[in-house]
């Protein structure tokens, strides 16, 4: 009888072990139940550092204004209390301030943007959060394009360290918008390569209610953009343009450089992403009351994916009186993450849903592939990112508090170090690999490429990082070397395909 008392326990408790590390169940190892509230804000944006520590983008509540606001927390949920004052940086611009994007240089260095005074605004931090003096003027950069209400939405920087960002610039009456893309150089100079003076902003529809929300950079150099422009005859629908490398709408992309596409009434698009095989997803919901998620995927020149939900579309009614996703992150594995709100009638909670590859949700994933998670009484996750381990951090507000959640991943296709990515085979292992060779392994600059018996294909070497997030793009045609010397030091993933998307070589390199 003991024995069987011993085993019945040892059962449930392995049972209970595997239910908290189901996929998306709360990390209990983070902030003790999952959960973390406060400093007093609004977190829009979160990225991860490579040691495992997490920033938040947002804003500070003064009085009746704001101030820009940077916080950062160590990797068990704890404010880093080395960073800022006991973990956080307010910037004071003497007016409205609020970062909405957050990006990392590979020097560690911190840029985070949003507006003041209805201008883009652009600050660099140091590590440690004070200002970076030799960055704009003391560390701040403020950029006007048509006198009122211009916003950065979207902030990343360039494999050339080049700093781009994305939103929305109003005319002088503040009624008319553009998607606007700004360019600046690495000390906060506009680069006067790119539009015009730096600077670029984009009319979709002759109603010019157009608005820019995230971006992403194409291996060949190019920008997509994805955000939401007006329509009579539809009203606002998903929008994307394609930019050249110099700011120039790409005419070859979609239908002269522009596609659009209807949901259902007013459709805005929140963010963008790509999957492994170059295929944009971006999502967003529709209708500001009753509101539902939605998804869509595009080829990589513009056309709606047929293989991807219902033609190239998936529309997702979480069961509340409105859904909203404002944030993605696409892991190894191509699946999608998504983070928004989900209102029930009485107030939001965080939700996040996990959709396959091609657009079915992932009902391995929390409940049936949703998951809500409740704080107080006003729950919004408005960014959301991936640790290295696969684990997902949610950043948003509570209430008047910055608000983060940490999910277990399990399933993930993570844990490089423990060689278990399924989807990456093993430097130079396996048929995959075949004819090339990459040396050293751990490298320190520059890492070689040798090919065997390519042919006169052109060949895409794309490096992630473990968020999977392209890093360096290159086409080339034969043996080859990369400068990888910029790179902060950790794992990074490797993809080699010819030009028609074969994948040749797949592993991962270690960066010292």
């Amino acid at each position: 009888m003991k024995h069987i008392a011993f085993v019945l326990t040892a059962f449930m408790l392995l049972k209970s072990f595997f239910a908290l590390s189901q996929p998306g169940s709360l990390d209990t190892s983070f902030s003790s139940n999952g959960k973390k509230t406060k400093p007093p804000g609004t977190g829009y944006a979160v990225a991860m550092q490579p040691d495992g520590k997490i920033l938040v983008a947002g804003s500070h509540v003064n009085g009746l204004s704001a101030n820009l606001m940077v916080a950062r927390f160590e990797a068990n949920g704890n404010p880093d209390k080395s960073f800022g004052r006991n973990g956080k940086t307010i910037i004071d611009f003497g007016s409205y301030s609020e970062a909405y994007a957050i990006a990392i240089q590979p020097n560690g260095k911190i840029i985070a943007a949003g507006t003041i005074m209805q201008d883009f605004a652009v600050v660099r931090f140091k590590p440690n959060g004070n200002l970076d003096s030799n960055f704009g003027v003391n560390g701040k950069v403020t950029t006007d394009f048509e006198g009122k209400g211009d916003a950065v939405k979207f902030v990343a920087i360039q494999p050339d360290s080049k700093i781009l960002v994305i939103g929305t610039a109003f005319d002088s009456g503040g009624e008319q918008s553009k998607f606007a893309l700004a360019r600046y150089n690495p000390n906060g100079t506009l680069d006067n390569s790119f539009g015009k003076g730096g600077k670029v902003a984009t009319t979709v529809d002759i109603y010019k209610f157009d608005n820019g929300s995230a971006f992403i950079l194409q291996p060949n150099g190019k920008i997509v953009a994805a955000g939401f422009s007006y329509d009579a005859n539809t009203e606002y629908d998903f929008t994307l343009i394609r930019y050249k490398s110099n700011g120039k709408v790409d005419s070859s992309f979609g239908t002269n450089g522009f596609t659009t596409t209807d949901f259902n009434g007013f459709d805005l698009a929140t963010a963008i992403g790509a999957q492994q095989n170059g295929k944009m997803i971006v999502t967003g919901y529709s209708d500001f009351f009753n509101s539902v998620i939605d998804l869509a995927r595009y080829t990589k020149n513009g056309m709606l994916d047929s293989s991807f939900g219902t033609n190239g579309k998936v529309v997702t009614n979480i069961g509340g009186i409105s859904d909203k996703a404002y944030s993605m992150a696409i892991q190894p594995d191509n699946k999608i993450i998504i983070a928004g709100s989900s209102f029930n009638g009485s107030d939001n909670d965080f939700v996040l849903v996990r959709y396959k590859p091609n657009g079915n949700i992932d009902k391995d994933f929390g409940d049936k592939g949703i998951v809500l998670t409740g704080f107080e009484n006003d729950d919004i996750a408005r960014g959301v990112t991936l640790q290295p381990d696969g684990k997902i951090v949610a950043a948003g507000s509570s209430d008047s508090d910055l608000a983060l959640a940490r999910y277990n991943a399990v399933d993930a296709l993570y844990h490089l170090n423990n060689e278990n990515i399924s989807t990456a085979k093993n430097i130079n292992d396996g048929p995959v690999n075949a004819g090339i060779n990459t040396y050293p392994n751990p490298v320190q600059s520059v890492l070689n490429i040798v090919f065997k018996n390519t042919g006169t294909l052109q060949i895409t070497i794309n490096i992630y990082n473990i968020n999977g997030k392209l890093i360096i793009s290159k086409d080339v045609q034969s043996t080859t070397q990369l400068d990888l010397k910029q790179l902060t030091p950790g794992t990074y993933l490797i993809k080699i395909n010819d030009e028609t998307g074969k994948e040749l070589y797949s592993g991962k390199v270690i960066k010292q």
